[in-house]
């Protein structure tokens, strides 16, 4: 009975996997667009002046994760700062570097890039697709002289 059990188990382990993994589908289709992103976004990073440092702000925690795995080696982190990034790359030991911020294209940013740089260019829109098909737009921006997060502004009273 449970040699069964496990023998199914590994059947639709493996069947959703090779859904998933098939070239074909949505998923599948998506994960084979992050490198040609990635290299969209190694360009801009290359082109931003790497003095005093130079990092990548993303909009979130998963986008940051993909980013990374595709980027080894460059220093990437997320805008908010409640996950495992602020741990590997504190806000505080950004500050004065430059960076290419990310964030997805609409709504507008909830937090404006002026904001959070001394000086921002905006770059051409970034695109996550394939083959034609885009999964997801980015705006994106190139800031020097990172400020830090901003503290969120209290309502007046």
């Amino acid at each position: 009975m449970v040699t069964a059990a496990v023998a199914v188990n590994i059947a639709l382990v493996g069947a959703l996997a090779a859904f998933v993994l098939w070239p074909g589908s949505p998923a599948g289709r998506e994960v084979r667009a992050w490198p040609e992103f990635a290299d969209q976004l190694q360009r801009a990073v290359a082109e931003t002046s790497g003095a005093p440092g130079r990092f990548i702000l993303a909009p979130d925690y998963q986008t940051a994760a993909q980013i990374e795995y595709h980027l080894r080696g460059t220093v990437v982190t997320t805008r908010g700062g409640q996950n495992a990034y602020e741990v590997w790359a504190p806000h505080w030991r950004l500050i004065g570097w430059n960076a290419v911020y990310v964030t997805p294209e609409e709504p507008a940013p909830p937090i404006s890039p002026e904001r959070l740089f001394r000086r921002v260019e905006v770059l051409p829109p970034m695109t996550l697709g394939v083959e034609g098909q885009a999964f997801r737009t980015f705006a994106a921006y190139r800031g020097i002289g990172y400020l830090g997060s901003p503290r969120p502004v209290e309502p007046s009273k």
